[in-house]
């Protein structure tokens, strides 16, 4: 980390936590709005292949509690 940034951080955690909040908020948004737009482009035709699978009743849906079931049994091998 930067001097800059490192002096911008312990400025910021002397702020009351709302203003901190919403500068964490500000930040990260800053950050992942770049990603969704690489993450739509890439799992975009994915999740519609998906969708239309489950719409069209080509797929079993399972309820996360058996799901979660199954994966702790795996596991615990």
């Amino acid at each position: 980390m930067t001097q800059a940034a490192e002096e911008i951080l312990q400025q910021a955690l002397q702020l009351p936590e709302e203003d901190r909040e919403r500068i964490a908020e500000s930040l990260l948004g800053s950050i992942h709005s770049s990603d969704e737009s690489t993450f739509e482009e890439e799992w975009g035709p994915e999740i519609e292949r998906r969708i239309a699978e489950i719409d069209e009743g080509r797929v079993q849906l399972l309820p996360g509690d058996e799901v979660m079931a199954r994966l702790r049994a795996r596991f615990a091998r």
